[in-house]
């Protein structure tokens, strides 16, 4: 944590369509990995890449609350303006918008659960910010196959009022 001081942004945000793939176990384990897999094949069959698509996680539930087998996590692709059929378990939705405070963390994935510690245990609670009951969402800058660990770039974004 001592090299990824917080850096916050206050930002009022659209709304987000997203396709998305719901899976249900540990956020840093092989389901999420394969979740991710087949939003990409899905994305490539579909040719649905376009220049500001974001690749975005919902994890719905606090792993040090439950037991993360059963940890519930969206994998979400903003979609651009060409059209498309959803097909099998992937859906469509929107995450919503309004105002988000925004965490920036480079490194590896594995060092999420301390930035959050720190926003929640350290941030918060002298930030004059109350949350909103929205999901938080994580956003990954880079690829993660292309990328080491150590350079990996996520947003963090929490809903506040």
């Amino acid at each position: 944590m001592k090299n990824n001081p917080l850096k916050t942004k206050i930002k009022e945000l659209k709304p987000k369509k997203v396709i998305f793939l719901s899976s249900t176990g540990a956020y840093d384990g092989e389901q999420t990995d394969r979740t991710w897999e087949q939003m990409i094949q899905f994305i490539k069959k579909n040719k649905l890449f376009h220049w500001r698509m974001e690749m975005i996680g919902i994890g719905h539930d606090n792993p040090n609350i439950t037991e993360s087998a059963n940890c519930r996590y969206d994998a979400c692709i903003t979609v651009g303006k060409k059209p498309f059929t959803v097909e099998g378990e992937i859906g469509v939705k929107e995450i919503e918008g309004g105002k988000y405070a925004i965490f920036r963390y480079r490194g590896p994935y594995t060092g999420l659960s301390g930035i959050y510690h720190a926003i929640y245990h350290d941030w918060l609670p002298t930030s004059n910010c109350k949350t909103r009951n929205v999901p938080v969402f994580e956003k990954y800058c880079n690829n993660p196959n292309k990328t080491k660990p150590a350079r990996l770039l996520t947003e963090i974004y929490i809903p506040v009022e």
